[in-house]
């Protein structure tokens, strides 16, 4: 039998309270992310452009789950295009300013999110706004003649720390996400779970502890109740006493230290489930430590923090990211060359009191850990000339329980991405053996974009006045009716995709051969073929996948996506690249 309760919580008389209406609003996502992402979600300007219904569904998505405040842009009126494929317009808006419909509709979704419509030209609102007091910008179906000069702007945004900047492109049964990161420190990653049992490295009061047992006790319950860390504790001790003070290696020692386990057990009738959890506890605690430490005590990928140079350069302009890895730097050098513990304890077979008595050694040595991190953070933040309460105490104990799972996101500007990719990458992801080859469509839809470049907004496979309606709007000068709904030639469209997706692949440096080559013009035919509509499915997907990692980017916890995803609905796959 475990427990998770301590000694001065048993006996107490529940506190709990009803919960608030706002904890009951939002109950399930705060399991997610928490009260302190759920604040950040909260307090966020989010800009968006294109009112389109693909844009229409990635709001919504924001919306329910408490995004605080975003601004819509786009020029056009509703329009019969509109009213056919737009669930968040009602049939009599017809001629009313689209960015303001979908907006009073989407609002009537969460009272608590605040939001602006403004009737402008996309391009002319990213050439003349401040971006600082934004968060974040997705842009929706939005051409490269904005997307350029917006990336630049966001990437140099609040004094050069940049913010993330989304696009978000569908075209039929096809979509795409991307986004770009100037930097993203992310502290609360979600691992499946944070436990470190210092199994391989104890200090010295669980060494102790472990010592205090008798591993050849008589009494069959006694010995069927010692939890499965000290069994491994104490194994670990019987190896290294007879292998010159040296850990088993998994390479060469596997099997005769699961041997010297299995020892223990005394008969077929006894009660062993600890002897199980032991062995079943060996590739997390056991040989994945040592394998990961024979040279280092701690990840490679956070010794690559501790050495990175905005850790040894820091300034009262660095991030609180930056600024908890340097007191952790000076945590490892200072202390026993180890991270902080988490603290955590799985369940396992023990006495009630015995397993609180373990907890409490975890917890103990955890929150030393700790106090020792926010020493070194006090000194370092006094350094730079910043206050001592500059990071909030939940922040500095989420980071110390987190210090095994930090992830560092660098990314690049779009426009490096678009002229000069990872062409290793790209053809890569040409020769999957496993998964559906989706990287075709990114050839396509970029290839799309030049299309649009040398034919005056126009999409290849959709008449004019369609393709500034996905766009939000209304072009430049005054156009005939018949240039705005003069049917194109799809297969003069999609030649002439084919060409550019040629040319863009030559650019890129990457060589296909024939079979290859041919995905990429069934991918060109296509895009073409969707004349870059919105399907309600492909949208509402896309729309989904892009507030999940609009929410990421916002509370700056799991993992976001780097750099590229793409879908493809007639093969229901996702591919995710990093170009």
């Amino acid at each position: 039998m475990s427990t998770s309760k301590t000694d001065d919580q048993i006996g107490q008389p529940s506190t709990s309270s009803r919960p608030s209406a706002h904890t009951q609003r939002y109950d399930r996502q705060l399991r997610l992310w928490a009260s302190s992402g759920q604040a950040s979600l909260e307090s966020a300007n989010v800009a968006i452009l294109g009112a389109g219904y693909l844009s229409a569904c990635v709001i919504k998505n924001l919306v329910l789950p408490g995004m605080g405040k975003f601004v819509l842009v786009d020029s056009r009126s509703i329009d019969e295009a509109d009213l056919g494929n737009n669930f968040f317009i009602s049939s009599s808006a017809k001629g009313k300013g689209r960015a303001e419909e979908v907006l009073q509709n989407l609002l009537e979704l969460n009272p608590e999110v605040k939001g602006e419509a403004i009737k402008q030209e996309p391009a002319k609102w990213a050439q003349d706004v401040d971006l600082d007091a934004f968060t974040m910008v997705i842009a929706v179906n939005q051409p490269s003649s904005v997307l350029l000069p917006l990336a630049a702007k966001a990437w140099q945004a609040k004094g050069g720390v940049g913010i993330p900047l989304m696009t978000v492109a569908g075209a039929g049964l096809i979509g795409e996400i991307s986004v770009q990161i100037k930097e993203a420190g992310i502290i609360e990653t979600h691992p499946d779970n944070t436990i470190d049992l210092r199994l391989t490295r104890p200090w010295a009061e669980l060494e102790a502890y472990a010592d205090s047992y008798d591993m050849d006790a008589s009494d069959t319950m006694a010995r069927s109740h010692i939890p499965f860390v000290i069994v491994l504790l104490r194994k670990l001790e019987e190896w290294s006493q007879t292998h010159d003070g040296k850990l088993p290696q998994p390479s060469k020692d596997r099997k005769a230290f699961t041997d010297s386990i299995n020892e223990l057990r005394k008969g077929s009738d006894a009660d062993e489930e600890n002897i199980d959890e032991a062995l079943a506890a060996l590739g997390q605690h056991i040989w994945r430590p040592i394998a990961n430490g024979l040279e280092t005590k701690i990840p490679s990928e956070i010794d690559s923090l501790l050495k990175d140079e905005a850790c040894t350069n820091i300034s009262s302009k660095s991030t609180n990211f930056w600024l908890l890895v340097r007191a952790l730097r000076e945590f490892v050098e200072k202390g026993d060359g180890t991270l902080p513990l988490p603290g955590s304890l799985p369940d396992m077979k023990a006495q009630s009191s015995t397993y609180v008595e373990l907890q409490k050694l975890y917890k103990t040595k955890a929150s030393e850990d700790v106090q020792q991190l926010q020493q070194h953070l006090e000194e370092i933040l006094n350094q730079v000339g910043l206050p001592s309460n500059a990071i909030s105490q939940d922040e500095i104990e989420s980071f110390a329980k987190h210090t095994s799972y930090l992830k560092l996101i660098r990314g690049r500007p779009l426009n490096d991405r678009l002229e000069k990719p990872d062409a290793n990458a790209i053809s890569m992801a040409f020769m999957d053996p496993v998964n559906p080859v989706t990287i075709p469509y990114h050839v396509a839809l970029v290839a799309s974009e030049d299309f649009a470049g040398k034919n005056g907004g126009r999409y290849p496979g959709s008449n004019l006045a369609l393709s500034l309606n996905i766009t939000g709007s209304d072009g430049e000068g005054s156009r005939s009716e018949s240039e705005l709904e003069s049917e194109p030639e799809l297969e003069q469209d999609v030649s002439a995709l084919v060409s550019l997706a040629n040319a863009r692949l030559s650019l890129w440096g990457v060589e296909l051969d024939e079979d290859q080559m041919e995905l990429v013009q069934d991918a060109c035919a296509e895009v073409a073929r969707s004349g870059h509509a919105d399907l309600p499915n492909t949208a509402a997907l896309l729309g989904g996948v892009a507030a999940q990692e609009a929410i990421k980017l916002v509370t700056r916890q799991y993992v976001p996506l780097d750099n590229v995803a793409i879908y493809d609905g007639v093969k229901q796959a996702i591919g995710v690249f990093k170009l």
